[in-house]
This record gives structure tokens, sequence and C-alpha cells, in this order.
């Protein structure tokens, strides 16, 4: 069940991991929460087969703020609207004079 707004293959490769690990034999698995509190508290599970662990607590958290943090990650680079369009071989002299 996805989302709506989701991508499904965006979780192709985490369903291939689980998959590996169920056919081989492991009831589930357990990862960090992308949603930890600041003590880094904050757990998932993915269980396989329900009937492998019993639930005997729980608790529902309500996220109530996100932080996101960004720094530049690679070499900035620029766009300009073409006035008229613009040749191969002019795109190859601009770039060797930069």
């Amino acid at each position: 069940m996805t989302v709506e707004g989701d991508v499904p293959s965006e979780y192709a490769p985490t369903q291939v991991i689980a998959e590996f690990f169920k056919v081989h034999g492991f009831d589930g698995i357990a990862y960090q929460s992308a949603f930890q509190d600041e003590k880094g508290n904050g757990h998932n599970v993915a269980l396989f087969d329900l009937d492998a662990a019993e639930l005997i607590n729980c608790g529902l958290e309500e996220v109530t703020v996100v932080n996101f943090s960004f720094k530049q990650a690679a070499n900035p680079y620029y766009v300009r609207a073409a006035t008229e369009p613009v040749s191969a071989e002019t795109r190859s002299e601009e770039k060797d004079a930069t």
C-alpha cells in the first residue's frame, strides 16, 4: 500500500532486500526510523510472518515538527533561456571558454 503521491518504483530496492531476507529465513527486519527523537530513539519493524512475534507493548507517536537542513552537494550549474536556437558548436565553444 502506498500513500497518494508516492512512486511505487522508489520502493523497489528495499522490497528486493526484504524479499532476500524473507527467502533466507528471517522473520522480519528492524530499522531506525527517519523520525527519531532527540535521543535517537525510534525504530520500525517489518514482520514477514505476524506469528513470529508477540506484541507486548506499543505506542503511537505524532510527528509535530520536521526540520530539514540543506547544503550544496556539488558545483552549481546555471540554466539560461535561449533567445534563439543554440548550435552544438556554439555550446562547445562556450564550454571551452569557461
